[in-house]
């Protein structure tokens, strides 16, 4: 065949013509249902206000009822890197709800709490409803209880959540994750869940209302704190043994939402009434640059002689001897109260 011929050229032409609208269509696809940019725009609106909200809220708790005062620059650092990390979420968890649907991920075995769970009286109903949602939560929290255990055994994942224990100066606002963890989550904690389906009869926004405060009470500095009921709901006392640099305190109170979890695997910990440890890691400092929180598990600096561990024994060979050029873990950048 001659291509060269007149007419041949201008049949590629058509082709090619056709190839292009065909891709631009695809592309057009893809732009319009995997990534919708208004639909992440809302979500991201969303999360950063509970964020907000309940972090502020805890904020004032710390200031009424302070167990350590920290620098105002680790609130703005915190309000920071949740605008980066919600960002980052956002996409991932966007990519990853569209990829259940695409294929075709549905519940193995539903448990639906709220219909076990319903009485006519209407007191009486609203307390099953809560009971319901709280139940829904430890459940969950079984899978979170084992990949955070994950995270402090495995090295690589221990690089990603390293990044959260070397805060030293730990707040409702100061308490990031890494922008990777959301696929760690994703893989270990939303996957089985969408299999293992719970259902409360709760509004789901009132549950993830209730979770994210707690989330943020379980980090922030306060002596306010829940008392006997961190025996069923882990709050900031309980959670700070988590976080310290005492090494009795290793390999401790991994649950989330629960302390049911650590009761039962038998790793909780239960502090004393004046026992509010210092944070963070002996030999990491704190990433105080996006640079750094964003780079923390890849910087080979880091972790050349590091090994998987808690938040005080992961890094104790090797690395930056972040004691030596920060000082120790209790620097004068806190003070307790």
């Amino acid at each position: 065949m001659d291509t060269h011929h007149p007419n041949n050229r201008f049949c590629n032409l058509g082709k090619f013509r056709i190839v292009r609208f065909v891709v631009r269509q695809f592309v057009g696809a893809i732009k319009m249902h995997v990534l919708d940019v208004g639909e992440m725009a809302q979500l991201f609106v969303k999360s950063f206000k509970l964020v907000a909200i309940f972090a502020t809220a805890c904020v004032v708790l710390e200031v009424i009822f302070p167990a350590y005062r920290y620098s105002f620059a680790s609130y703005i650092r915190g309000a920071r890197n949740w605008i980066i990390r919600i960002g980052c979420g956002t996409l991932i968890w966007h990519l990853y709800a569209i990829g259940l649907i695409w294929l075709g991920v549905k519940p193995l075995v539903t448990i639906n709490f709220g219909a076990l769970l319903h009485s006519n009286n209407a007191i009486i109903n609203t307390v099953l409803a809560v009971l319901s949602g709280v139940l829904v939560a430890i459940a969950g929290d079984f899978f979170y209880y084992w990949m955070h255990r994950a995270q402090h055994a495995v090295p690589f994942l221990w690089r990603l959540h390293a990044t959260h224990h070397s805060i030293r100066e730990l707040t409702a606002w100061n308490c990031n994750h890494h922008i990777s963890e959301p696929f760690v989550y994703a893989a270990f904690v939303a996957l089985p869940l969408a299999l293992i389906h719970f259902e409360s009869g709760v509004v789901p926004i009132a549950a993830m209302t209730l979770i994210t405060f707690q989330a943020h009470l379980s980090h922030s500095s306060t002596r306010f704190n829940l008392g006997p009921l961190r025996y069923l709901i882990g709050d900031n006392k309980f959670h700070r043994i988590h976080h310290s640099t005492e090494l009795h305190h290793r390999h401790k109170n991994y649950g989330f939402f629960t302390t049911v979890w650590d009761t039962i695997f038998r790793t909780a910990y239960w502090p004393k009434m004046s026992e509010w440890p210092e944070v963070g890691m002996r030999d990491q400092p704190e990433p105080l640059t996006v640079r750094d929180f964003i780079m923390f598990p890849f910087d080979q600096r880091r972790w050349r002689k590091t090994k998987a561990g808690s938040g005080t024994g992961g890094i104790e060979t090797g690395g930056l001897n972040a004691v030596k050029r920060d000082g120790p873990v209790h620097s004068d950048r806190s003070s307790a109260i």
